[in-house]
């Protein structure tokens, strides 16, 4: 998973990213809005037994709601997958 190393509310999340050509051509599949102990699942994406996507998280943004909980807002993308 992907957390802070200490206090959620006040530490920072720090993310690695990547560099891939073929993300140039993936396209928004929108906002997963998480509380705690939920999660969001991407990876490949099947049609008649062929892999023909990938899904991925683009960008994860931490907010600390009024009453304290935190919500992460991630954004998830599809890259096709090429033949």
């Amino acid at each position: 998973g992907i957390a802070p190393l200490l206090n959620v509310t006040s530490a920072q999340t720090m993310l690695q990213c990547c560099v891939f050509a073929g993300l140039l051509q993936s396209e928004d599949r929108g906002i997963a809005k998480l509380h705690g102990g939920e999660t969001v699942i991407g990876g490949e994406v099947f049609s008649s037994g062929r892999q023909i996507a990938f899904d991925y998280i683009a960008n994860i943004a931490k907010t600390v709601c009024a009453d304290g909980f935190l919500q992460y807002d991630v954004a998830i993308r599809r890259m096709p997958c090429s033949d």
